[in-house]
């Protein structure tokens, strides 16, 4: 998974303080989406942090990944240019002036000073150096919040159990339904097949979802907000044909 750096200047955006917090108890957006700067990088199920910039506080309020490839839209600020968006899935937001704080900017340059964490293009990629440090920090911060500390729907994400085999199975037939082969195989019956092959629980869960993330629409990020883990994300990635 690499790790991406969204920014939010609510004093600029078209994103409003008023749209943060009616947004902060309520996780299941649809089309929540925001612009990425290096899109090219960019894939459906990769992380991001979005860090509020501008006036204080300044820090990370949302943390998630992406459910989309990116694709071409208007540009939110009117000015006409070539703007490239990616749908996302928070799995935390923090209010800026939550009691407990947040992840400033400030602990953010001491610790990784070589990247612009107060301004900038929205959407690169953090250096994969960083990504383990920022991973630790977040690790630590998060911490600090129990369930009843946050709000709405964010409190049942963070109770919620990572899906296991009996999830692979359910999706599988859900995105293979009435789909078959030229051969009038039923696509099911690869799925079954291949993880069932597997030696491993890891392994059967990968067999099970390889023909989903290959063969149909569904993309890694909606396989990932099904509540599987980012080791079976990145294995089934990997399995996409480059030029797919």
């Amino acid at each position: 998974m690499k790790t991406f750096i969204l920014e939010w200047n609510p004093a600029v955006s078209s994103y409003l303080e008023s749209d943060f917090r009616m947004d902060i108890g309520f996780l299941e957006f649809g089309d929540f989406n925001w612009s990425v700067w290096e899109h090219d990088k960019a894939r459906s199920g990769d992380n991001f942090y979005l860090v509020r910039c501008g006036a204080p506080p300044t820090g990370i309020v949302m943390k998630g990944f992406f459910t989309s490839n990116p694709y071409r839209g208007q540009d939110w600020s009117g000015r006409g240019r070539e703007v490239y968006y990616m749908n996302l899935r928070p799995t935390f937001m923090v209010s800026p002036n939550h009691p407990k704080g947040i992840l400033s900017t400030g602990v953010l340059e001491k610790a990784m000073p070589d990247f612009e964490w107060n301004g900038g293009h929205s959407g690169r990629q953090l250096p994969e150096a960083y990504r383990e440090i920022l991973d630790g920090l977040w690790g630590g911060y998060e911490s600090r919040f129990r369930p009843r500390d946050l709000d709405g729907e964010l409190a049942d994400r963070l109770g919620r159990p990572e899906a296991g085999i009996d999830e692979a199975i359910a999706l599988a037939s859900e995105a293979l339904f009435d789909r078959k082969y030229k051969d009038g195989k039923p696509a099911i019956l690869n799925a079954l097949a291949s993880g069932l092959a597997g030696t491993t629980e890891r392994d059967k869960i990968c067999g099970f979802l390889s023909p989903v993330i290959q063969e149909t629409a569904w993309t890694a990020g909606e396989i990932r907000d099904k509540g599987f883990p980012e080791e079976i994300i990145d294995s089934l990635v990997s399995q996409i044909p480059s030029n797919a």
